[in-house]
């Protein structure tokens, strides 16, 4: 079935997985095709991912936050590192990402911490004590 052809079809979920060089080339065909009908990102240059419209990292934040704690205004930390990271750090009260993220992702970021390999979940919980 092509693009094209999904036209009354709902989309939920589809992931792509495979080499950068492909991944982009589908990426460019497909991005025009589904932008109005899906939640687009990209987890790594080999992962490339439909959503349905509206469901993405962010959201599933909001909709955790309403259901345990409808009451209160929470202060929320999110970390990440790629593009499908950006609407959830753009969410967030304190918005970071480790210093190998890629340019967008430390763009949207609030502060860039070390490497990932280096302890940054614990330098962002130390920060978040002293600052937050």
């Amino acid at each position: 079935m092509s693009p094209e052809e999904w036209e009354g079809y709902d989309i939920h979920k589809i992931i792509f997985v495979g080499d950068a060089e492909p991944i982009t080339s589908i990426r460019s065909y497909l991005d025009p095709l589904v932008c109005d009908r899906a939640d687009i990102s990209q987890a790594s240059p080999r992962y490339y991912e439909f959503n349905a419209l509206g469901v993405n990292k962010a959201s599933g934040i909001q909709n955790l936050l309403k259901l345990c704690f409808p009451d209160r205004k929470m202060t929320v930390c999110a970390v990440g590192d790629y593009d499908n990271d950006i609407k959830m750090i753009e969410y967030a009260t304190l918005g970071c990402c480790p210093e190998n993220a890629n340019d967008r992702v430390k763009a949207a970021s609030d502060k860039v911490f070390c490497h990932h390999s280096e302890g940054v979940i614990a330098d962002i919980v130390e920060y978040f004590e002293k600052n937050i």
